[in-house]
């Protein structure tokens, strides 16, 4: 975590490699440590940690924050509010940099809206195409495992569609799919025992 030249430099080759929309440099006084650790919306917002409501990171402040929790921060006694982060002098160049940082910022939001849209999509098609072998019969038959309405009913599946504009990680992935599974067998459960109510 050292803020030496060479360091700096690893830090730096290594974002332009894997983080193709942060290839502005650092802003004013920020290391390569500090600029990544900024711009990691999966980690919520750094005041309240939530990724329920839109995190987006505010450049005249160096914060990652919901507007909820910045509002009561930033926006009310402005009087008393710092200019910006380190009270740097809003030159032209100083400006121009904040509105290209916040260009990159449109991108990668367009891009994390069509990435969660693109894996929640995939994660249905692949529980929908799962298949189970039918006992009892003398040419076995393969089943459809999960009814494709059914499973757009999981109340998980419809939260991550209302998280549209949050990164969609590895993890949150894998505890979508138990989740979802979990899920369509309680939903199943629910129907045959409407049903068994209804013959009754």
């Amino acid at each position: 975590m050292s803020d030496d030249p060479s360091v700096q430099s690893i830090w730096r080759n290594s974002r332009h490699q894997h983080m193709r929309y942060l290839q502005l440099p650092p802003p004013y006084l920020l290391t390569e440590q500090e600029y990544i650790g900024l711009t990691m919306m999966e980690r919520g917002c750094q005041f309240c940690g939530e990724r329920k409501n839109w995190v987006r990171v505010y450049w005249k402040f160096q914060v990652r924050s919901c507007y909820e929790c910045y509002k009561p921060r930033f926006l009310r006694n402005t009087r008393n509010a710092k200019q910006n982060k380190n009270n740097t002098p809003e030159t032209e160049v100083y400006l121009t940099d904040i509105k290209n940082r916040e260009a990159d910022d449109r991108k990668q939001l367009r891009e994390t809206i069509a990435h969660r849209k693109q894996k929640l999509f995939e994660i249905l098609q692949d529980l929908e195409s799962e298949t189970v072998e039918e006992d009892g019969c003398e040419n076995i038959r393969l089943l459809f495992k999960y009814d494709s309405k059914l499973l757009k009913q999981c109340p998980s599946y419809n939260a991550e569609w209302r998280l549209y504009d949050q990164p969609f990680t590895r993890k949150d992935e894998s505890s979508l799919r138990k989740l979802m599974e979990n899920e369509y067998r309680v939903l199943v459960e629910k129907l045959y025992m409407d049903a068994a109510h209804v013959l009754q």
